[in-house]
């Protein structure tokens, strides 16, 4: 059991209370248990199972498939590399590692912001800005050059005519119906132009050519069998391997790495657990089959989002991020305010009514510092384990959870869906009394019992609840602040920061029993780094040279969004490497 309170430091005086350590508490109750068993601690921690290997150096003498242009993965870019290499005459096959019914990764379930385009009354094509390509020179810090950068201005810029010609349409910045809209119509036109594509079918290696280099295929399974430790869980056992033939080369698009909690920790946020709103299949396949090959990576840094809070025992059971729903009254939202969040000192540390939508800010709630005198191995994350804590009113006001993450957006169309909206995994019942009765909210009469029933876990299983004294003086002072009109308690600002003040409308006090609590944690949205690639898409080696036939598109790599809304990048930069792959000529041609 975890214990943090040795080299333990004070977080900032907090009214009627000393100096406060981590709460370390007693084990859970047998019922509590199962439901940490199934969910927590390091089996929640653990990586999505990856069958990717390292690079097949011969060439196969027999293959299963053939076609001139292979791509992996079937989002939004996937599919924009696969029309267009089809329209200008080259066969393509579609490699989708998900189940029909779950597949096109972030495309199908966000928002499909799209900003070149807009359909609102007319086709209407949106012009950059002068000043884009001295910004995106600015920002890419040496990046590509002025030549590089012109040319994707003039692919950004023709972008609106090409997506108006195959059918997309789009209304104030984002698509038609959205994410599920776009897919819908580009999903049509990959039929239109005759691509095949293989569902459950994950490409689990590149085949080099150790002559030339080039990239003349891809090892895949077919036959596998899901473990289906929840409804839409993307590992799997078993399979056969075939081989793919790509006489043209192979675009990697297979989405980002959100749901490969490994890479997550080694690119962006160590030892924490960051559910997903998007697509369970982003696993990070094609960062590693590149990576396999040689390929440079850049950029991680850059886009990693965050998104709302989310209740984290319903998201481990179910895979995706099962969200707090912010507190705004509308069609989505209950009117209720009278909650805070609190770290295991009981302690709150931030505005609750902050957005974190699309947010790549510094996060109150994952604020980590090395030199706090917190040991990496006891605590790096004073504000992990997490919990929201209500009254009753608060639970009566309506449902705390999702499905939607961001209906509290003006206007509030929820653009801004996520996974478990559009797929429905999870629904949360009208009065949260379903999710009290499986136990993942607490419920106490006293304020007292509360944090002593409440637990929570961190990175390494350590099982922890807020610290009684803490909270209770919290909940004190949070009550003054309400009767005040003002809240002015997150914290010591010397210690966290600048912390936005919570609005004085939603300050309600927590003073009505029963009190509630569950445990939360930040979701994520997108994370951009991958594979180092030219403006035509083709993948960059660590010697700077590129890989010849190896092409990415879509956020496997990604750069920013480049001043455009994420299906922009998504269908342009597919655009781009179906453009490029389908211009050459077949490596067997070429040896000869």
């Amino acid at each position: 059991m975890g214990s943090a309170a040795a080299g333990a430091v004070a977080l900032g005086a907090v009214a009627g209370a000393a100096s406060l350590v981590p709460h370390s508490a007693a084990m859970p109750t047998a019922a509590n248990v199962k439901a940490l068993d199934q969910t927590g601690g390091a089996k929640a921690s653990a990586p999505v199972p990856s069958r990717a290997q390292a690079v097949v150096t011969t060439i196969p003498t027999s293959w299963d498939y053939s076609a001139d242009v292979v791509v992996v993965g079937y989002g939004a870019a996937a599919s924009c590399a696969a029309i267009t290499a089809a329209a200008a005459g080259a066969s393509v096959l579609i490699l989708e590692k998900a189940p029909e019914v779950w597949a096109h990764g972030d495309s199908a379930v966000f928002g499909g912001g799209i900003g070149v385009l807009n359909n609102d009354p007319v086709w209407t094509p949106t012009y950059l800005a002068t000043s884009w390509s001295a910004e995106i020179a600015k920002e890419t810090a040496g990046t590509w050059s002025a030549s590089d950068i012109q040319i994707l201005h003039d692919n950004f810029q023709n972008l609106p005519w090409w997506l108006n010609s195959i059918g997309v349409k789009a209304h104030g910045g984002h698509a038609t119906g959205n994410g599920p809209g776009l897919m819908a119509t580009l999903t049509a036109d990959v039929v239109q132009a005759g691509v095949q594509v293989l569902y459950e079918t994950p490409a689990t290696t590149l085949i080099q050519n150790p002559a030339t280099q080039e990239i003349v295929g891809v090892v895949a399974l077919t036959g596998i069998t899901w473990n289906k430790a929840y409804p839409c869980d993307p590992s799997y056992a078993g399979g056969e391997e075939i081989n793919v033939r790509a006489n043209k080369g192979v675009v990697l698009a297979t989405g980002d790495y959100c749901n490969n909690p490994d890479m997550v920790g080694a690119f962006n946020c160590p030892a924490l657990y960051i559910p997903t709103v998007g697509g369970p299949y982003n696993t990070g396949d094609g960062h590693k089959m590149a990576m396999a090959v040689g390929a440079d990576l850049w950029h991680f840094a850059d886009g990693f989002e965050h998104q709302w809070y989310g209740f984290k025992v319903p998201s481990r059971l179910y895979g995706t991020a099962i969200g707090w729903l912010p507190t705004v009254p509308d069609e989505y939202n209950p009117p209720g305010h009278s909650y805070i969040f609190v770290d295991q000192y009981g302690m709150r540390f931030t505005n609750e009514e902050r957005t974190h939508n699309h947010d790549r800010s510094p996060l109150d709630a994952y604020y980590y510092r090395g030199d706090n005198g917190l040991a990496w191995n006891a605590r790096g994350y004073p504000h992990s384990p997490m919990w929201v804590i209500g009254d009753q009113n608060y639970i009566k006001s309506g449902p705390l959870g999702g499905p939607n993450l961001a209906a509290r957006d003006p206007p509030y169309t929820g653009n801004d869906m996520e996974f478990n909206e559009v797929r429905g995994v999870y629904k949360w019942s009208a009065d949260n009394s379903a999710e009290i009765a499986q136990g993942w909210i607490f419920q106490a009469d006293t304020i007292a019992e509360l944090a002593a029933v409440t637990t929570g876990t961190d990175w390494y299983g350590n099982v922890y609840s807020p610290d009684p004294t803490g909270l209770a003086a919290t909940i004190t002072q949070f009550n003054a602040n309400c009767a005040a009109g003002s809240d002015t308690l997150f914290g010591n600002p010397t210690f966290e920061g600048n912390v936005v003040q919570r609005p004085a409308s939603t300050l309600q006090p927590i003073d009505t029993p029963p009190y509630y609590a569950a445990e939360l944690m930040i979701s994520s949205a997108y994370a951009m780094g991958g594979p180092k690639h030219n403006v035509s898409q083709q993948v960059i080696d660590v010697k700077g040279n590129t890989i010849p036939r190896l092409f990415v598109a879509g956020n496997v790599g990604n750069y920013e969004w480049l001043h455009n809304g994420g299906m922009d990048n998504a269908c342009c930069t597919g655009h781009a490497a179906g453009n490029s792959v389908a211009a050459l000529t077949s490596w067997e041609t070429a040896l000869t």
